[in-house]
């Protein structure tokens, strides 16, 4: 036997083997399920009127791909890099510095047009 714990408001959290080791709080609750219950690929809700599960296959077609995955990550740690060289294009900073930053961060912008994953990029060399 497994237990399924759901929210208050029905929603699946997690199935467990031991009982004791979940958490009821704000509401939770606990439902007896089979040992070959999966919830991978479904989403799983309690409906309160037919006091049931309920699982509706996951469209895993609109799931993200590994290459738009890949191209996030890439923009991610790009726009990290950038974030941390903001400072330098204030009106307070040399003009030749902010030039030979702004050359960097313009590098970093187009980061995508070359590379599509964060495994194959080589970044531009931060300005000293």
């Amino acid at each position: 036997m497994k237990y399924a714990l759901f929210t208050k408001e029905g929603n699946l959290k997690i199935v467990w083997d031991n009982k004791s080791q979940l958490g009821l709080d704000d509401g939770n609750f606990i439902v007896d399920v089979e040992d070959d219950f999966e919830m991978m690929g479904y989403i799983t809700s309690y409906d309160f009127n037919t006091k049931k599960i309920v699982q509706v296959e996951e469209d895993l077609s609109v799931l993200p791909g590994q290459s738009e995955v890949d191209l996030e990550n890439l923009r991610n740690q790009r726009n990290k890099l950038l974030d941390e060289s903001d400072w330098t294009q204030m009106p307070d900073i040399p003009k030749s510095k902010r030039d030979t930053w702004k050359s960097y961060r313009q590098e970093l912008r187009d980061i995508t047009k070359t590379y599509q994953s964060p495994d194959t990029v080589v970044w531009p060399t931060k300005p000293l």
